[in-house]
């Protein structure tokens, strides 16, 4: 019995090998994203402006930074195994106070459709006056518009049936509260998502 069972374990580890030495894995693979080190960047093209750019997931806060006219912010990171990996930031041009100056958007989800776009490595988030593009790092030429100005995030991963009645009331009552204390304090006429 003991033969059978090294000799299953001989055949999967066989069998895994090959999968990883395959040609057409080599740039990443839908098999194996949580292997591969994404990049992730958002760039200021918009017309003599500076851009206020804030991104975060649930455990990283990269914090605010000014990215000036042809500048970018990027960092670099590793999928979770759970696939739950989700980067989002909020953008904001640095010389409008206007309501159509800020955007809230994620810039990393896990979705096939997102790895083949962003080749499996690099993903290019283009700031511009029009809107928010998505491109790759070597194919300038593909934009593809995904965001308006004005955009926002949604929670729509939001587990309702975790809670209760009283739990879920303290919950909304904390993002109102949230809501609220942010437009005071920062004269603004859109908000972050609390999740």
């Amino acid at each position: 019995m003991g033969q059978v069972k090294s000799g299953y374990l001989l055949v999967l580890v066989l069998v895994f090998v090959l999968v990883l030495a395959s040609p057409t894995l080599s740039n990443g693979s839908s098999i194996f994203p949580g292997f591969i080190k994404w990049h992730v960047y958002v760039m200021n093209e918009l017309s003599n402006e500076s851009l206020l750019v804030h991104c975060q997931s649930k455990d990283d806060d990269l914090g605010s930074h000014e990215v000036f006219e042809g500048g970018n912010l990027t960092w670099s990171f590793r999928t979770d195994f759970s696939h739950s990996t989700l980067f989002w930031c909020h953008v904001k041009k640095n010389n409008n106070n206007g309501c159509d100056s800020g955007a809230s958007f994620d810039v990393f989800w896990y979705d096939e459709r997102l790895f083949e776009k962003c080749h499996w490595k690099n993903c290019l988030w283009r700031v511009r006056d029009d809107g928010i593009y998505l491109t790759t790092l070597y194919e300038t030429q593909t934009l593809e518009f995904y965001y308006h100005w004005g955009a926002t995030r949604h929670a729509w991963f939001f587990p309702f049936f975790l809670f209760n009645k009283s739990m879920l009331f303290l919950y909304l009552n904390i993002c109102i509260m949230s809501l609220l204390e942010y437009s005071e304090t920062n004269n603004s006429c859109y908000f972050p998502l609390i999740i």
